[in-house]
């Protein structure tokens, strides 16, 4: 049908009727809460047999723990519908296991522990292990669409080894290299990822979760954890993960930015 419309048309008229066609309808994410599922992730079951996919409004044990998935698929306590966030003053809390907390009890969670001092805002998390900071970022700018103004902070913790998104039209997938999923369709790919590459991509999910954020009247607050050898902050249980101190220490931490009060770091370093 498109085409036995410009057939008659001049070249100079075909080429200036593709000119971008106007717009490209997927251009933009999509203005909604994403399902935790949208991405596969790095680690495709939560424990053998059982998808992420799967687990929406479940709750299950765990390695001893309990894990109650909302909705939408996160470990939240209620569900997260655009209907209901926007009677409510909300702070997203966006990041790969350290939101999910895989090892911790939901009290423990550092953002649980954060909506109790905080109780004039609703804390929603979104996060699961595995996720990189593409995910986190387009998770992100999609739910600041969705919510619009109700959005008054947005906290961040990017995953910290270099995970991404590899997207094609016939394969997706997170990616890690030189550890986790390196199974991509084009072995050449790892041949022009280096630091570099990997800085200009984190660089580029923060600006853009930065710039979305405060597009909207919010404030960004993010924080990168070092995993250098003199950062101590891993209080590693028994399963090898971020510990409840960690936890405690994170609270503290972002209850400090959001109140606008100074950091430990930044406290004895004056």
């Amino acid at each position: 049908m498109e085409q036995a419309k410009i057939s008659s048309l001049s070249q100079p008229e075909q080429i200036e009727y593709y000119l971008g066609k106007d717009c490209y309808k997927n251009k933009f994410f999509k203005p909604h809460i994403p399902y935790a599922w949208e991405i596969e992730p790095c680690h495709p079951e939560f424990e053998p047999g059982v998808l992420w996919s799967t687990l929406k409004n479940k709750t299950i044990q765990h390695q001893g723990i309990e894990f109650k998935f909302n909705n939408l698929g996160y470990r939240s306590h209620y569900d997260y519908t655009i209907e209901d966030l926007s009677t409510k003053k909300n702070i997203l809390c966006i990041s790969d296991s350290y939101v999910c907390g895989p090892t911790c009890n939901y009290e423990d969670l550092w953002t649980s522990q954060l909506q109790r001092r905080l109780p004039e805002y609703n804390l929603v998390t979104l996060g699961l292990p595995g996720w990189s900071f593409d995910t986190v970022s387009r998770v992100g700018v999609s739910t600041i669409q969705a919510l619009a103004n109700k959005v008054d902070f947005v906290i961040v913790i990017p995953p910290n080894d270099h995970r991404r998104e590899f997207v094609s039209k016939q394969y997706k997938k997170i990616i890690s290299h030189p550890q986790g999923v390196t199974n991509v369709p084009y072995d050449e790919y790892w041949d022009h990822i280096d630091w570099q590459s990997n800085n200009y991509n984190y660089f580029k999910n923060s600006l853009l979760l930065k710039a979305m954020t405060e597009s909207y009247g919010g404030t960004y607050i993010e924080l990168l954890l070092r995993v250098d050898g003199g950062a101590n902050y891993h209080d590693r249980g028994p399963r090898g993960l971020t510990g409840p101190n960690t936890y405690t220490a994170l609270a503290n931490y972002f209850y400090k930015k959001i109140k606008g009060l100074p950091s430990k770091f930044e406290e004895l370093n004056r």
